[in-house]
């Protein structure tokens, strides 16, 4: 029996808020006094991510533990000597910090 009496009382809440509540235009006129948004420099938070990243990543590659393999990975992409362990660990973590400061500066 209470089964039966807890469906009809959720039945009725559910129903009352469907309802739309009269706020007489209380919504309207608030939300018209906001003030508009500010976006005066839109590139900027952009430029902020991707340099904080960058500057990270070569900070992380100078004062790091891997820091040396890194190092000599730049210093062999400019000689070019092949592919080494040095130069694809510099790729690898190139590309890692590219894309994560890429989806930090799209994401709203």
């Amino acid at each position: 029996m209470s089964e039966r009496n807890d469906d009809w009382i959720e039945r009725q809440l559910r129903e009352d808020a469907r309802r739309p509540l009269d706020d007489s235009g209380f919504t309207a006129a608030v939300v018209s006094r906001l003030p508009a948004r500010a976006s005066s420099y839109p590139w900027l938070r952009t430029g902020l991510i991707l340099g904080s990243t960058a500057i990270g990543g070569l900070l992380a590659a100078l004062l790091g533990p891997v820091g040396p393999l890194v190092v000599d990975g730049f210093r062999e992409i400019f000689n070019f000597r092949g592919m080494t362990p040095g130069m694809s660990a510099m790729i690898a973590m190139t590309v890692v910090l590219a894309v994560s400061g890429y989806v930090l500066a799209t994401e709203d």
